[in-house]
């Protein structure tokens, strides 16, 4: 079955350049204790738009204004099947960047998450591309926000496989390509639709 959810991106310019606020994920989740996580990020349920879930999650999940998160910007979708200990998972991303003030600092206030950070970029990509501390599916909106922000460029040695394993349509199978991405942590046994 086919599910959907937004992905929430807490973006700050600083003098340093940009930062991302990340959350750690509760210990007693059911799914992903402890890893790291969007600002905000649930599921999209039945009647609700995209924009009105967003400023109800980022209230639940960051303690974001309504007048604040409804700034939330649409990016892109970004479907994926993942295949794990449940089945397979057919999802999609609805990815949404959020530019908050510098002095903004999330607070939890649904349990979900039991500490917030703010990373630089390079710490963001460090962690995506070398270990599994994010949740698998978040990977995918890191990469997304890495090659949007210039951190993955066409120098990088895989950028064309990331480029068509995260943004073409329709992989049926796990490629070569996807197979030496998800050793090395990159996807981390997430495939496309």
């Amino acid at each position: 079955m086919k599910t959907f959810g937004i992905h929430v991106n807490g973006l700050v310019k600083t003098a340093q350049g940009i930062e991302v606020w990340v959350g750690t994920r509760s210990l007693d989740k059911p799914f992903w204790p402890g890893k790291l996580d969007q600002m905000v990020a649930g599921g999209q349920p039945v009647g609700l738009g995209l924009l009105e879930n967003v400023i109800k999650e980022s209230q639940e999940e960051a303690n974001i204004p309504a007048e604040l998160a409804q700034q939330a910007q649409a990016i892109r979708t970004i479907p994926y099947r993942q295949e794990g200990w449940r089945g397979l998972d057919n999802s999609t991303i609805y990815v949404y960047d959020l530019w908050l003030p510098e002095d903004f600092v999330p607070e939890n206030t649904d349990g979900e998450v039991i500490a917030f950070e703010r990373m630089p970029l390079a710490e963001i990509a460090r962690l995506t591309e070398t270990t599994t501390e994010f949740k698998d599916n978040c990977n995918l909106v890191n990469i997304d926000l890495l090659l949007r922000m210039g951190m993955i460029s066409p120098q990088h040695p895989e950028y064309a496989t990331i480029l068509n394993v995260l943004y073409t349509a329709s992989h049926s199978k796990e490629t070569k390509n996807e197979r030496r991405l998800t050793e090395n942590g990159l996807f981390t046994r997430l495939y496309r639709t």
